[in-house]
């Protein structure tokens, strides 16, 4: 059952005039926003509901996946490579978004450290590739305890093999 006046659709370009209620803390925080962009209440908010309705149909943008990418790049910035690591280990379930159990992530670490051995013994014509797939191995094996991490197809000559001559 709708209450009011029934809904009109509008013309897409047409600029409607509305009233809401909000909490004093959104509003403070949405007037903060529109001050330091020198913009006008309104489009601030105009702003952020076209914001809300790409994220909902845009994946890329969703509050979850923009908080697992912020927290990716703020655990490399904090602590390297073996940040990254320990937040893959922990992060949620993608489907459902639970945090995983203590065995869940030991599996984890186990998994991003064959990953990363069978990378690197893919990648042994480069050393840079390899010495960087195995000290990410080594630390997913360090964090998971009981998982190993070997060197084996990691061993690399450090002088890259001379390719012929082009003949000019």
């Amino acid at each position: 059952m709708q209450r009011g006046r029934p809904r009109v659709e509008r013309d897409p370009n047409e600029r409607v005039p509305t009233s809401i209620r909000l909490r004093g803390e959104i509003f403070n925080k949405l007037s903060a926003a529109a001050a330091r962009h020198d913009w006008p209440l309104g489009h601030e908010v105009q702003l952020r509901l076209e914001q809300s309705f790409a994220a909902e149909t845009d994946p890329v943008f969703a509050p979850e996946l923009r908080r697992i990418a912020t927290q990716l790049v703020a655990s490399y910035v904090a602590n390297g490579v073996d940040g990254v690591v320990r937040l893959l280990a922990n992060l949620p379930n993608g489907p459902t978004f639970e945090e995983p159990d203590e065995t869940e992530t030991g599996l984890r670490l186990q998994r991003i450290g064959a990953a990363l051995t069978e990378i690197a013994g893919e990648a042994s014509g480069s050393s840079t590739a390899v010495g960087t797939a195995t000290s990410i191995a080594a630390a997913a094996g360090h964090a998971a305890g009981a998982a190993t991490v070997s060197g084996a197809g990691t061993d690399v000559n450090s002088k890259h093999p001379k390719r012929p001559k082009a003949k000019g």
